[in-house]
């Protein structure tokens, strides 16, 4: 059997207005990269470095940007957007080359790619060069770093 119901035990409902909200001011925010100023706002961001982001997504790229050091006007990172996906914040590895260079402990690298030969053997090969036209392909890739201690 089913308890008669009391509509003045429910809660009320929330009013949401289909109003757009005010949007925030967009505040240009300032930091500084290897003793550099950077300058970013929304409207910069959506700009020049991704038509696509919505104001949200400019905002949080803007403060990632100034929360780990990287200025997008030097090509150090970079704002993505794919179809409705989110967007994506993009570390370019001439950023991350140029901090472990700058790092004490920091002592070289040696980098290759992985070669599948005509005869199905694998070779680490130190630099990038494969010989396509000698049925070579490229499946993979390699770094060593080196440091102090």
């Amino acid at each position: 059997m089913r308890a008669a119901s009391n509509t003045a035990a429910r809660p009320q409902a929330t009013k949401q207005s289909l109003v757009p909200q005010k949007q925030a001011e967009d505040k240009p925010i300032k930091y500084s990269v290897s003793g550099k100023d950077v300058e970013l706002s929304v409207a910069l961001t959506q700009a020049y470095f991704c038509k696509q982001a919505s104001p949200a997504e400019a905002y949080v790229f803007n403060q990632w940007c100034a929360h780990v050091g990287l200025d997008p006007w030097k090509k150090q990172a970079y704002l993505v957007k794919y179809g409705s996906e989110p967007a994506q914040h993009l570390t370019a590895i001439n950023a991350l080359l140029s901090r472990a260079y700058n790092h004490p402990k920091f002592q070289g690298m040696e980098a290759g790619i992985i070669v599948r030969t005509k005869d199905k053997e694998l070779i680490d090969r130190v630099g990038e060069i494969y010989f396509p036209d000698d049925g070579e392909e490229i499946v993979g890739g390699w770094c060593k770093i080196h440091v102090k201690d």
